[in-house]
This record gives C-alpha cells, sequence and structure tokens, in this order.
C-alpha cells in the first residue's frame, strides 16, 4: 500500500514546486498519504481511500487544478500539468482498485 501514499506526496510537492495556492489541499494530500502509511484496520483504510477518491475529480478536485509554475522553477506550464494528470490518473485507477469500483 505505499504506492498511493507516494503518489498523494508527489502530487503535493508538485503543487508545491508550482506555488499553489491552496495549502489546505497541499496538506490533506500529505495527511493522507501519511494517515495510509499507519491504517490499523481495513475500515480506517476504505474511509480514507473514499475520501481521497472524492476529490480526484469533481468541483474543485484535484482534476480541476491548473498549475502556473513560476519561472524560477525551470518547470514549464505543460509539463506541470502533464504530470499532473499523469499522477491524477495512476492515483485514480490505484484507489478504485482499492475500493473495487
Amino acid at each position: 500500500m505505499r504506492e498511493i501514499p507516494s503518489i498523494l506526496n508527489r502530487i503535493a510537492q508538485l503543487l508545491d514546486t508550482c506555488d499553489y495556492p491552496d495549502r489546505k489541499k497541499i496538506n490533506s494530500l500529505r495527511k493522507w498519504g501519511t494517515n495510509l502509511l499507519s491504517v490499523s484496520s481495513n475500515q480506517e483504510e476504505l474511509e480514507i481511500l473514499s475520501t481521497i477518491q472524492k476529490v480526484i475529480a469533481g468541483m474543485n478536485s484535484l482534476s480541476d487544478i491548473r498549475l502556473l509554475p513560476p519561472v524560477y522553477s525551470g518547470m514549464l506550464a505543460s509539463e506541470a500539468n502533464q504530470q499532473l494528470y499523469g499522477m491524477i490518473v495512476e492515483l485514480d485507477n490505484l484507489v478504485r482498485k482499492k475500493l473495487k469500483l
């Protein structure tokens, strides 16, 4: 179960690199990743995964984010958004698999 926390942390890092202004979303991604690594029950894991599933798509979701990295990041907007999209798709696939959707 290390793949999902890893993706959550990579998304959070990308958002940080691109100066994404919603700190709450970034902190939530990191928190969910950390919590998944220390779950004590299957029910707890399913609750966290369900929460993650709700923020992958829909209003104000990860899929709505459009990154505009600062010049000093050395990253183009197209590159940042392609990376983000790829990680969101990967996250969605893994979460759906774990939730058996």
